[in-house]
């Protein structure tokens, strides 16, 4: 591992269990703490409270009592606070989520389409730690 990547604090929100548990291993296996929650509401209350406790969240595009593009735009939109890098997962192409909101894309730092693999997970995780 590279001496200038440093540690992040990852908050990971997806509403399914196993999705979150693998995300959170890969994450945990590259040396940087995880926290882990089922929806963008949980994930913002928990960025809300303590917006200096995460330097990174990734989350699913698509989860109920919040989506990951909802969570987005009210971190984004709060200019009061730390703004964290964020990452959305989805299952949707590249194109459809271009046609959703191309403004709402400009707000996040990256977008990994499902199926990914974990190298690309990992590349993308040791950009922002660099």
């Amino acid at each position: 591992m590279n001496s200038e990547i440093s540690n992040l604090k990852v908050l990971i929100a997806d509403d399914e269990e196993g999705i979150r548990e693998i995300l959170g291993d890969i994450v945990e296996s590259c040396g940087h703490a995880v926290t882990k929650v089922e929806n963008g509401k949980i994930a913002l209350d928990a960025y809300l409270e303590s917006p200096d406790s995460f330097d990174l969240i990734i989350s699913d595009a698509r989860m109920p009592v919040m989506d990951g593009f909802e969570l987005v735009q009210k971190i984004r939109s709060n200019k009061d606070i730390k703004q964290p890098k964020m990452v959305i997962l989805s299952g949707s192409s590249k194109i459809e989520l271009q046609e959703k909101d191309s403004i709402l894309l400009n707000k996040i730092d990256g977008c990994l389409p499902k199926p990914f693999s974990m190298n690309e997970l990992v590349s993308m995780i040791d950009n922002f730690s660099k």
